[in-house]
């Protein structure tokens, strides 16, 4: 099981992953196991099928906590690029 740092890291990625993307992210009141959490992230993923289904079939939760937090953190980068430059209309600072 990953431990508790990464738990909370990956679920703080997703929800402003989810908050740039579209919009808006409200958080559920239930807490949801590290297991099911890596697996909701890991199908919302827009990987390519090898890749996704690879990770989905990972067995180790850690492992894939770790593989999801890599792609997490990539693609929170991109979206906070292109929300800065979407704030500006576009102009690049």
């Amino acid at each position: 099981m990953p431990d508790s740092t990464l738990v909370d890291e990956m679920r703080l990625r997703y929800e402003e992953a989810l908050k740039l993307s579209i919009g808006w992210y409200s958080a559920s009141d239930q807490d949801v196991a590290p297991a099911e959490l890596s697996y909701t992230i890991a199908a919302a993923l827009n990987l390519p099928p090898e890749q996704q289904q690879s990770l989905l079939e990972q067995t180790s939760v850690g492992e894939r906590f770790k593989v999801i937090n890599e792609v997490l953190r990539q693609t929170l980068d991109g979206l906070r690029d292109h929300s800065r430059k979407t704030a500006s209309n576009g102009k690049a600072h």
